[in-house]
């Protein structure tokens, strides 16, 4: 389990810890807890790390959000089987942690890890869709709708790391709209960065996903518009064509970090994201309706939770199949020179897009 908010020999320290234990005890969000055990220093975004603990539950958490989301979980598991209903609630909430070992590491295999954390892109859906639903309505109302949808979402999912990061990047371009303004993407992610580790500064030092979201949104906001105008002009690409853009983007700006921290490359990682992302949006949706009619009108439930259940099948089948592929991830290892000299080509090859496209972020922007 992940424990924050640490009180260590009656100290308060800083950051977050990894707890592990082998008592059957289901600890929640929002729970206070006290565990006793051997000690170890962390890793990743850990600060430190508790094995073999002895776990107590002092006092059970009482948020109203997570009494929502847990009897809403309840009426999803109750009509969709797992691990489908643990992907649709993955897409859905970010609801990682129940979701079986062996789905969890053939979505590591293939890249696909980040659609079943509540992070940026589950926000920029709902985003859309309330921009879609509010396009014929006011700037207030489109403005207030997205608020509201960013709001309800934190409020499910938790102010996790990723989905404080991606709702402050989101809440700052819904803003800047509102009042008739363009923030460049290079400003709004220099931004967010400073806010962020301004709030944590252990981010810098500790949390490689802090800096792999963050050059994550460089590839989709820099990199990705430069590659579309360069191969589309003023053309708007097909959907299946921007998401394999953006995919790539975003993959090629983080893949030298990944190479020299976790030594791995995902072969497939491009293939699975544009036969899988296209379909998470109706994944949410229904996961959505199916949790609603469970909780409201639930005889008519296993009807709805049929065609979710096709489509959750189709994403389980097919990652269980692309990920048995021998070279679907391989051992690839790049030193810090090495890290530094790629960057360097991305930089040279993103100015010279640029340079090429005269692209104007500003204006392109909607």
């Amino acid at each position: 389990m992940r424990v924050e908010q640490l009180v260590l020999n009656d100290n308060p320290m800083p950051g977050s810890a990894r707890i592990t234990s082998l008592q059957q005890l289901q600890p929640r969000r929002g729970d206070t807890i006290k565990a006793i055990g051997k000690l170890r220093e962390g890793f990743g975004g850990y600060q430190i790390e508790i094995i073999y603990a002895k776990v107590q539950i002092i006092t059970e958490g009482t948020a109203w959000s997570e009494k929502i989301r847990r009897i809403f979980s309840t009426a999803v598991f109750a009509n969709i089987p797992d691990p489908q209903a643990s992907l649709g609630l993955g897409f859905l909430i970010g609801l990682k942690a129940m979701l079986p070992k062996t789905l969890d590491d053939q979505l590591k295999v293939l890249g696909l890890t980040h659609i079943v954390v509540a992070s940026g892109y589950n926000l920029t859906v709902l985003v859309r869709a309330a921009r879609r639903l509010s396009k014929r309505r006011s700037k207030f109302q489109t403005t207030a709708l997205s608020s509201l949808m960013i709001a309800g979402f934190l409020a499910i999912t938790g102010f996790s790391s990723s989905m404080s990061r991606a709702a402050l990047v989101s809440g700052l371009s819904i803003l800047a709209g509102y009042y008739g303004r363009q923030i460049h993407p290079l400003l709004l992610i220099v931004f967010t960065a400073a806010a962020t580790a301004l709030v944590s500064p252990l981010y810098i030092w500790s949390d490689v996903g802090w800096y792999l979201s963050f050059l994550s949104f460089g590839g989709v906001l820099l990199l990705g518009p430069l590659a579309e105008r360069r191969l589309f002009g003023q053309s708007e690409p097909p959907l299946l064509v921007q998401i394999a853009i953006e995919t790539t983007s975003a993959q090629i700006v983080t893949l030298p970090l990944i190479m020299f921290v976790f030594g791995q490359f995902s072969t497939l990682s491009l293939i699975s994201n544009m036969l899988i992302e296209p379909f998470i949006p109706l994944a949410m949706l229904l996961t959505f309706i199916v949790g609603i009619v469970g909780l409201t009108l639930p005889a008519l439930a296993p009807l709805v939770g049929l065609p979710t259940t096709l489509l959750l099948d189709y994403m389980t089948n097919l990652s269980g199949w692309l990920s048995k592929a021998p070279w679907a991830q391989l051992p690839i290892t790049i030193s810090a020179t090495g890290m530094i000299i790629f960057y360097g080509l991305i930089l040279t090859t993103g100015y010279v897009l640029f340079k090429q496209t005269k692209y104007n972020y500003l204006e392109a922007r909607t």
